[in-house]
């Protein structure tokens, strides 16, 4: 009988055990090498949420601010554009059904397949992990018989993945100037709907 309610207060306490170690992988990274290990888990299982959280301030920085102008332009469409037009001007936009910058990453990670192509750079899982400085706030981290992954020390003291900034600096660009068009559009649409 006692081995029984051990057995069951463990089994109460396995929920709690597993939420702690789920909710410590949302804190930031505090090591290049930690910040690796986050990154390998979510490229080995293919989840783009777990990678988005091991990016770096400066690449998520920009995710969201094109997630928030894909956001404008679909509330611009929805608003001002006749329904065909808007139909299919809504549909090449990934904010226009997600709910955060997150999730809108997801949904661009699995239609480009983002997390896919660092699969081929990762190591034996069990190997030794090893370091490259670049620079006083920067590292090129791999396990030994895996190619590097370059990581920066962000200002609040954690470590992310960076090799997404430059990518993602070009895709805000992009947003940024596609919201203007949209908001172009509206108003030749709304020129061409007056009387």
């Amino acid at each position: 009988m006692i081995r029984t309610r051990q057995t069951a207060s463990w089994l109460v306490l396995l929920p709690a055990l597993f939420g702690l170690g789920a909710a410590s992988c949302k804190k930031p990274a505090r090591t290049p090498e930690e910040a690796f290990r986050r990154l390998e888990r979510a490229v080995a299982a293919g989840n783009g949420a777990d990678f988005y959280r091991a990016l770096d301030a400066a690449s998520r920085e920009e995710i969201s601010s094109v997630y928030t102008d894909e956001r404008s332009e679909r509330t611009i469409i929805r608003a001002k554009y006749p329904d065909a037009a808007a139909a299919a001007a809504l549909a090449n936009l990934d904010a226009a059904s997600a709910d955060d910058a997150l999730h809108y990453f997801e949904k661009v990670c699995a239609r480009q397949k983002i997390v896919e192509r660092y699969r081929k750079r990762l190591g034996a899982v069990s190997g030794p992990i090893m370091t490259r400085k670049d620079g006083p706030n920067a590292m090129w981290v791999a396990r030994k018989d895996g190619m590097p992954f370059h990581f920066v020390h962000d200002a609040d003291g954690s470590w992310g993945f960076s090799e997404l900034d430059g990518e993602w600096a070009l895709e805000k660009d992009r947003a940024s100037h596609a919201v203007k068009t949209v908001r172009e559009n509206a108003t030749l649409y709304e020129k061409a709907g007056s009387p």
